[in-house]
């Protein structure tokens, strides 16, 4: 495989990876930097984890 090959597919999982952390509610920096280290792992380690719960604070009515 060629560096651009390579690089891409690093890209794709890195990207991937970030964008599935956030709607888990997980840290996506980290997430992205597993995902270019680990490429297609990162993600189903990721569909193992938990979602994590709503904060506290975002279930209160505002006050107006």
């Amino acid at each position: 495989m060629d560096i651009a090959a390579i690089a891409a597919h690093a890209a794709f999982f890195g990207f991937f990876t970030a964008w599935l952390a956030e709607r888990k509610r997980y840290g996506a920096g980290a997430w992205f930097a597993l995902g270019v280290l680990l490429g297609a792992v990162a993600p189903l380690l990721l569909f193992l984890q938990p979602d994590r719960g709503m904060p506290a604070h975002a279930s209160l009515p505002s006050a107006r």
